[in-house]
């Protein structure tokens, strides 16, 4: 096969520019083929002979431009087709093995020829309905106990009322007083001054509010404790106060609430008033120390 001349013979002047082969017209029956190989696709996916066209002559002006660069990009993105970097690709099927991948696809439950497939149709669930609670008169529990036929064949009655042991504290009278006395106050009502969720209680024309002093009948009513339960938490606080000073241990928070019978917050509001004014002071409790304090629990 004898080559084609690269000049002409004329020796007319050729431009540098120019290539020595006309490539768009040496693939053309490329393109052409190429063309009518992708005829059956439809129109909006199958390329046109001219789209063809600027495609062979763009990525030949990208050869010519820089062979070495060109080489290297075609030879990137043939290493990504070869990896399967460029094709999209599930995360857990990539790192799946063979044997999980066949066992993950379902597989069809044998069906006889002419059995039909049974349908088990379970009936919808009603949702739970939550219980209700029965009003109570008072805070007594009722507790079951099994029926029971005496000898007389009279049953047994099968529910006992036991009723809650009460918290209230109010007997202050049957307590040693060890308080500091009311003289030790300021005049107004606000040295003893905490601070309590939800309204004050009345109080004015509870027994024995006359026996506290204006600063205590305010903290009694913001803390909503009567007279008598204040009083009454009072002097159990300074009790376990002298009992600790005597033994040389310290009277914190936690010792006052297990010292009265009402809230544990309501104990610590009493404990840091009477610590703000000054009442846990050694001057108070000296007058105490060498009394023997026995109470009832």
């Amino acid at each position: 096969m004898a080559d084609e001349p690269l000049l002409p013979e004329d020796g007319a002047s050729i431009s540098l520019e120019t290539p020595l082969f006309n490539v768009a017209e040496k693939d053309e029956p490329l393109i052409h083929k190429a063309v009518t190989k992708r005829s059956q696709e439809a129109p909006s996916v199958r390329p046109s002979a001219e789209e063809y066209g600027l495609f062979v002559s763009s990525a030949w002006r990208l050869c010519q431009s820089n062979p070495r660069e060109w080489l290297r990009q075609e030879q990137r993105n043939m290493s990504m087709y070869r990896t399967g970097a460029g094709v999209h690709k599930s995360s857990s099927m990539k790192t799946m093995s063979p044997i999980r991948k066949a066992m993950s696809v379902p597989r069809p439950r044998p069906n006889p020829a002419g059995t039909p497939q049974r349908q088990i149709q379970r009936p919808a669930r009603a949702p739970k309905a939550t219980p209700k609670l029965a009003a109570l008169d008072g805070f007594e529990r009722q507790l079951y106990t099994p029926p029971r036929s005496s000898a007389d064949g009279t049953p047994a009655p099968t529910r006992q009322r036991l009723t809650a042991p009460t918290r209230e504290d109010s007997n202050f009278e049957a307590l040693p007083d060890l308080t500091p006395p009311l003289e030790s106050l300021p005049p107004h009502n606000r040295s003893l001054q905490m601070d309590w969720r939800g309204n004050p209680l009345s109080i004015e024309h509870e027994p024995h509010f006359e026996k506290l002093h204006p600063a205590e009948a305010k903290l009694a009513s913001t803390l909503r404790l009567t007279p008598a339960i204040y009083l009454s938490s009072k002097r159990r606080i300074f009790i376990e106060k002298v009992r600790r000073t005597q033994i040389g241990k310290e009277f914190r928070k936690t010792d006052s609430q297990k010292a009265c019978k009402i809230d544990v917050n309501k104990a610590s509001k009493l404990w840091t008033a009477f610590d703000k004014v000054g009442w846990f002071e050694r001057r108070w409790i000296e007058p105490h120390m060498d009394k023997e304090i026995t109470i009832e629990p």
